[in-house]
């Protein structure tokens, strides 16, 4: 164990080829990233694919963000690509985590990429260390987003998976490395992130245009702002239930949070390098609709699942919602066919699909929002509703220029703290939905709020158990410890079970 474990760590995970029609084919290396004759030159180069590197892991075809958007009952789909179907259908069963599985690569894929550019940053900040001539250019920046880069991996990793190891360049890859649980993880790349933001605010650089193309500069100061959102987001997401998020550590969120981004993380997209397949899928008609759980919040009056006939005529107003916010029609299309197969289950069936991104649907280019700094608002005010100043967080909802307004045109949220968290959550699933990945899953999950049986978080993929010599393990249905592993709450009351299976709702 000690020996595999050592030689599949030393390259830091894995270098992979594969496309989407191919299993990967994968190669133990050691330090693959770098020229050893001459690692320093070339860190300038390699930690400027690293940005782009993290948002590809997990917006490129073959990932879990499809899957698990229906998993959240954010969105909808029947298809079985990617693993969608398997584990968004109901009841809720255990994942297949086999190395025959025909849908592993999506949820095994974004493992390896994450360890692949966590190696890439491990490397370049070993160079510079090792850099004792001068020859790594602006070491301070490099240093700064691989940093970042660490905390990204590990901290994905971490929020996704129950377990991983945590390897950094100071990491002495000769000795056993243990397997750690998701929080030991997440420590860990708040660590990293605590790192990256030291630098930003005692060092000055420019991020250059060719390692994040925005229609925004992005210098020491903003970049340092995007660092502090990603350990807020962090902190706030590792949750697995709703006890472990109500005993989060807020004040600790509420420090990140309110140093955090104050505009869009938005690269621009050209269809080459920056690309966005989880929102192209799930906006496209006879692909992904959003599900009728999110019409139901903004609409009340209509039916959080589709009728048991089938048929949109028994929704009420044939299944066109009502809504005093105006996003319902700005950002959401009405439907009233039908895209999917009745019998893969009349519940993936809804009337509405998300419009909002129809440009970038047919362009492929432009910028696209990675992070909404309005997320990054919604954090703040959560965790000043958690630690006890509610009138605080209603001044965030209530913000004038804050799209709430200005998009939704909505009145005042009272400063009662009930009014306020559900406003921040709809606000997360309206004006949020389908940008930062997971985030669904993961507000769902620390709310007790996924369906009963869901599991709360994948194992590591059966291809790296094999390697490990780890038996193969899972989640899901009622595989795992209840409450941790899998889902024993949900959004549905007993009453709406009843209804659903009696009535169709």
């Amino acid at each position: 164990m000690k020996r595999k474990l050592s030689i599949l760590l030393t390259g830091l995970l894995l270098v992979f080829a594969f496309n989407a029609c191919e299993d990967l084919e994968v190669e133990n290396l050691n330090r693959p990233d770098f020229d050893e004759t001459n690692a320093p030159a070339q860190v300038f180069a390699k930690v400027g694919g690293i940005l782009n590197g993290l948002q590809i892991s997990s917006h490129t075809f073959d990932e879990p963000l499809l899957a698990v958007f229906g998993v959240a009952d954010a969105g909808t789909c029947s298809w079985g690509n990617f693993g969608m179907r398997d584990i968004a259908s109901e009841p809720r069963v255990a994942f297949n985590n086999t190395p025959n599985y025909s849908n592993r690569l999506a949820f095994e894929n974004y493992y390896l990429r994450l360890y692949q550019y966590l190696s890439i940053s491990n490397d370049a900040l070993q160079a510079i260390t090792q850099d004792v001539d001068g020859e790594v250019q602006e070491p301070q920046m490099c240093k700064a987003v691989a940093y970042y880069g660490q905390a990204y991996t590990l901290g994905h990793v971490g929020m996704f998976y129950d377990k991983g190891f945590v390897v950094t360049h100071v990491t002495d890859l000769t000795a056993e490395v243990p397997m750690v649980s998701y929080s030991v993880l997440i420590d860990s790349a708040i660590a990293q992130c605590d790192k990256a933001i030291a630098i930003c605010n005692n060092a000055t650089f420019t991020i250059p245009q060719s390692w994040l193309p925005t229609n925004e500069t992005y210098t020491n100061v903003e970049f340092g702002r995007l660092v502090n959102t990603l350990a807020a987001r962090l902190l706030t997401y590792k949750s697995r239930n709703k006890a472990q998020n109500d005993a989060n550590d807020w004040n600790r969120i509420l420090s990140y949070a309110s140093k955090g981004i104050q505009m869009d993380y938005s690269p621009i997209m050209d269809d080459v390098t920056w690309y966005d397949y989880h929102k192209w899928y799930n906006i496209r008609d006879g692909w992904g609709r959003i599900d009728m759980r999110v019409i139901n919040l903004m609409d009340p009056a209509m039916y959080p699942w589709f009728p048991a006939s089938g048929n949109h005529t028994d929704l009420p107003n044939n299944g066109k919602a009502v809504s005093d916010d105006a996003r319902l029609e700005s950002d959401f299309q009405y439907m009233a066919s039908q895209a999917f197969y009745a019998n893969r289950g009349i519940y993936h069936y809804s009337t509405y699909r998300l419009k909002r991104y129809d440009e970038y649907r047919d362009t492929y280019i432009g910028p696209l929002a990675m992070v909404m700094w309005w997320e990054n608002a919604m954090i703040e005010a959560e965790a000043l509703v958690r630690t006890g100043d509610v009138p605080g967080a209603a001044a965030i909802l209530n913000d004038p220029d804050g799209p709430r307004k200005v998009r939704g045109g909505l009145d005042d949220v009272p400063a009662v703290e009930a009014d306020v968290l559900a406003a921040i959550f709809y606000e997360k699933t309206i004006e949020c939905i389908l940008t930062t990945e997971n985030t669904e899953f993961y507000d769902m999950r620390r709310r007790d709020m996924l369906q009963k049986g869901t599991m709360t978080h994948f194992p590591i993929p059966a291809q790296q158990l094999e390697i490990l010599e780890i038996p193969f393990y899972t989640f899901g249905g009622t595989t795992g410890e209840a409450g941790l592993d899998y889902s024993t709450g949900g959004w549905e009351t007993v009453s709406d079970f009843y209804k659903k299976e009696t009535y169709g709702y």
